[in-house]
Parts: structure tokens; sequence; C-alpha cells
């Protein structure tokens, strides 16, 4: 699987109450659910939830002092920052708000990298520079774990359940009526969006680590 993935094998099947090993056609099905299920859950939270390192560049649309990521959260550490390629010294900034992406300038704003028309009106979407971060982000999954490219896990257990509670549906709604809606089955609900199955833990959990945007 992907360095991605947000739960294992072996889990799922512990879920299901099968036997990692014991059926190799059901054990590459559960592998692909997991991966559909991670790149799902990436896509709606918009975040990548695994620990890596990530250069992403960031406009700023004006003169702030918080300068906002968001590929890969919580931050854990800041490489570097530059701006036009010069790099600022690290003395500068710090973060602030390491679940939400923010990153502070100390006693001054960072530059606005926002293009101005005549110096009247900006256009945010037309970004002349972009500040270059490379940092550390994201959690130890217990796929990096088993992988042993990390020690301990870090991941929060309710993001890998919904991925978990995703998978197990995949497996036991495959001939389920696609139009259907919605159905509840004792303690459990699920929804239907366009032919996908979308467990309720999974959406709920989903909207829980979904950073807001916010207007800087």
């Amino acid at each position: 699987m992907s360095d991605a993935a947000l739960t294992t094998l072996k889990r799922v099947n512990r879920e299901l109450g099968y036997s990692t090993g014991s059926d190799n056609e059901r054990d590459l099905l559960i592998r692909d659910y997991i991966e559909v299920a991670t790149d799902l859950f990436t896509k709606m939270s918009g975040i990548r939830f695994h620990k890596h390192t990530v250069t992403e560049k960031v406009g700023q649309p004006a003169s702030e002092r918080r300068l906002i990521v968001s590929e890969a959260l919580p931050i854990l550490s800041v490489t570097s920052i530059k701006l036009d390629g010069e790099l600022i010294d690290a003395s500068e900034y710090e973060v602030e708000r390491a679940s939400l992406g923010w990153i502070r300038r100390k006693g001054s704003s960072w530059d606005s990298t926002t293009k101005h028309n005549w110096g009247v009106k900006p256009y945010p979407q037309q970004n002349e520079l972009l500040y270059e971060v490379v940092y550390l982000g994201g959690y130890a999954t217990p796929h990096q774990v088993n992988e042993g490219t990390e020690s301990t896990r870090t991941l929060p257990h309710d993001v890998e359940q919904a991925v978990v509670d995703y998978v197990s549906f995949k497996l036991n709604q495959r001939h389920t009526d696609s139009t259907v809606k919605s159905q509840s089955t004792g303690d459990w609900s699920v929804t239907y969006r366009d032919g996908v199955v979308m467990p309720t833990t999974f959406e709920d959990t989903i909207k829980r680590y979904k950073v807001p945007k916010v207007m800087v």
C-alpha cells in the first residue's frame, strides 16, 4: 500500500473477524479499498494525514502576520520559508497553531504576494510571487509504523476507525442498490452519494478535521 494509507490490512481483518492471509483475493480487495478510503478522506478533508515532508507554495493576499499552509497537518516543524528564492531567517517566524497550519511572523507582517492593478484593485488570483514553505507535517500512521518508517503511531484513532468503517461497508455493501440514498442498521447508518457508499461515521469524522477557510 502507499505511504499515505490510513489503516492496515490487519486492522480491517480484525474488525471483520477475518485472519490476514486466509483469503488472498479478499486481502487484495481490502488493500484496494483502503487506498480508495484514504484518497476520499484526503480529498474531502483537504489534508494529507500521513507524516511526510511537504514543499508548499502559498500566496498571501494581504499583509498579515499569519501565513497559512494546509497540505499536511499538523505542522511538526518548518525547514525553510522563501520568497522569490530569498530565504527568510527562521528567527523571524514561529508556528502559531500547528493543527490549523498557521505560521506567524514575529514583530511584523508577511509581505503580500498579490498582484495589483496600478495599485488600486487587487487580483488575488494573479499572484506574482509565492512563499515556498518546506515543512514536516501530518501524523505517523499505523501503516508507517508497520513499515518501520516511524516508531510510534500518532494518527488519531477516530480517523483510522472512519477509514475502517468505510472499507467494511464497501465489502459488505457491494451488491446494495446504488440508487438508495440512505439506510440504517442498528447503530449504523450510511449515505449514498452518486453511487458511493458513505458511512455517516466517515463523513462526521471528516467534518471534525476539515480545516475551515480563514480570511487573512
